[in-house]
């Protein structure tokens, strides 16, 4: 009698269908879909600073054009800097798509799996470096 030839991809089948049925799994992915579902925020902030002085050359040019036009005025300008913050943002904002129910359905359509850390999760299989 010969060994038993088992075929591997309905052994993973069989497990991957046991693991859809398990709570745990179905409470994981439940779990991550509330916490990607509130959108995360992109901060700006704006800060505002005086503009550099101006040398003397620009400054008496400024003159001669103040005095030559009688309804001419200068008022400087502030300097506005942007900083810009994403680090909030989820990777499917990112992604520009505009829920994450749509990015979900993008996953699925091209094969995808976005679950791969809730399995990690479940099955602690997640490598460690040390």
């Amino acid at each position: 009698m010969g060994k038993r030839k088992r075929n591997v991809v309905t052994k993973l089948e069989l497990n991957a269908q046991s693991l859809l049925r398990t709570s745990d799994f179905q409470n994981l992915s439940r779990l991550s879909k509330e916490q990607n579902c509130l959108p995360g925020e992109w901060q700006t902030e704006t800060i505002e600073e005086n503009s550099p002085a101006m040398s003397p050359d620009e400054m008496g040019a400024l003159q001669d054009i103040l005095n030559s036009c009688p309804s001419a005025f200068w008022k400087p300008r502030k300097m506005k800097f942007f900083n810009v913050d994403s680090s909030n943002l989820h990777k499917w904002q990112i992604l520009n798509f505009s829920s994450y129910e749509h990015y979900c359905g993008w996953l699925s359509v091209n094969h995808l799996n976005n679950l791969t850390c809730d399995f990690d999760i479940l099955f602690d299989t997640k490598e460690h470096y040390d």
